[in-house]
């Protein structure tokens, strides 16, 4: 049996940082996934991509509530993308909506960190 396929991508120019996360994300490549934020948020705003995203296990929704958490406390934004599979009912059900910044695109993401999340 082969391992989940998954992709994580990080771009970055002098404020915004984008990591792009797809694919299937177990205990194994979270700290992958965990490095790489944590690269991002060394930028003032941060767009996580988890449109393509399949499957995150129970420590992966943990780590995004502590590094959103630890942006706010530095001063910085993070906005997430909303995957666009059942994956989503999961972030609904932990209530993790009502926690995290989400958009339905990359454009609004952008959008939301340029105007300071006054609108969506």
């Amino acid at each position: 049996m082969s391992e989940p396929k998954y992709k994580i991508e990080l771009k970055a120019d002098e404020s915004l940082a984008t990591l792009k996360a797809e694919g299937h994300f177990s205990e194994m490549i979270l700290k992958d996934f965990e490095r790489n934020l944590n690269e991002a948020l060394s930028k003032d705003k941060v767009i996580v991509d988890l449109e393509n995203l399949e499957y995150i296990c129970s420590w992966g929704f943990g780590i995004m509530v502590e590094k959103s958490q630890t942006a706010q406390e530095h001063g910085r934004n993070i906005v997430f993308v909303k995957p666009k599979n059942r994956l989503w009912r999961l972030f609904e059900l932990l209530q993790l909506n009502l926690i995290l910044k989400f958009a339905d695109s990359n454009e609004e993401a952008f959008l939301m960190l340029e105007n300071n999340f006054d609108e969506k």
